[in-house]
């Protein structure tokens, strides 16, 4: 939920927006508005959709497919399009915002999500694409989730992308990822390394990670927390655009590469134990995440579950046999 700039006025630390949580939600859309409003954005290069694209097609060659239970708004053969009020008119630069929700399964994934904005409609601007894989809980798989998003309130431009083991006590990322994967995953990483947010900002305070600090038990040691170049030079910026890309589907390939060679569990227990610890996982982005509060406001309190809780996350379902808490 966010606008391209190429903004001039003062930075705020990255991914401003959403640590401001004491900030009354009109004010948060506010600090949007300045930057939508600017005409000349920069090239994106189409990487939101080269991302979805890209992860469409690993879903779909890991044999997975569209999901029969979406609800009826988020279905896939149904356009939705928000109206949006004044003040959110302000913030995408658009009367309306169109949202693609595409989101998969199968025998070993949960749920694979995709979601991402267009405003105006059908204008190929961009702003959003936000990710999510989710095995079923008999695989020992870590959710695979990340976001990128455009530049918001003078922030950079932003990548974050992670493996969270929501189960310490039955999954290991590098036992899942193996030793092929853990190789992927680090030349990726030193790919884009020059990009990573510092650990501490100028002042001597937490940076990197600091906007998810209530996940920091379930980030792993592969979290890319990407920001753009802070930089005219158009080459430069293609060069991070080109890079983050690659890194995402690198990214991509040593996940659904481990999970495709990964085997289910038989034991009940650690079934249900997975299942309990992925619902809990799942509460955490409801309970403090500020994107979750922003959510409600574009989507209003009807379709917003709609659209995080039922399409995107699947919260609820945890495999063919539906283990649940």
């Amino acid at each position: 939920m966010s606008t391209r700039q190429k903004g001039t006025e003062k930075k705020l630390p990255h991914q401003a927006i959403r640590p401001l949580l004491f900030i009354p939600l009109a004010l948060l859309a506010c600090l949007l508005v300045l930057p939508s409003c600017k005409k000349n954005t920069p090239p994106d290069y189409k990487i939101y959709q080269n991302m979805g694209n890209y992860m469409k097609a690993k879903l779909e060659a890991a044999g997975a497919t569209v999901r029969k239970d979406m609800p009826d708004k988020f279905a896939p053969d149904v356009d939705y399009i928000k109206r949006l009020g004044p003040l959110l008119k302000l913030v995408f630069g658009s009367s309306k915002l169109q949202v693609y929700l595409q989101s998969y399964e199968s025998d070993s994934i949960a749920v694979g999500s995709i979601s991402q904005f267009e405003a105006p409609p059908r204008s190929d601007n961009y702003t959003d694409c936000a990710f999510l894989v989710r095995s079923v809980a008999s695989i020992g798989a870590p959710v695979m989730h990340g976001d990128k998003r455009a530049p918001m309130s003078g922030s950079s431009d932003g990548f974050a992308m992670d493996f969270y083991n929501y189960d310490n006590a039955s999954i290991d990322v590098d036992t899942f990822f193996g030793s092929a994967g853990i190789a992927k995953l680090t030349e990726a990483m030193a790919l884009v390394e020059k990009y990573q947010v510092p650990e501490l900002d100028e002042k001597g305070d937490r940076d990197r990670g600091h906007l998810t600090a209530y996940l920091d038990p379930y980030k792993s040691p592969y979290r890319l927390e990407l920001a753009a170049p802070e930089t005219d030079n158009e080459t430069a910026r293609k060069a991070y655009f080109d890079n983050v890309l690659q890194a995402f589907e690198m990214y991509q390939d040593a996940y659904f590469a481990a999970l495709d060679n990964t085997t289910q569990d038989n034991d009940g227990d650690i079934v249900q134990g997975r299942a309990t610890a992925a619902a809990a996982f799942m509460t955490l982005f409801d309970v403090n995440d500020i994107a979750v509060k922003l959510g409600r406001l574009l989507f209003g309190k009807t379709d917003f579950p709609l659209y995080f809780s039922q399409g995107f996350w699947r919260e609820g379902f945890y495999g063919s046999d539906n283990t649940t808490e």
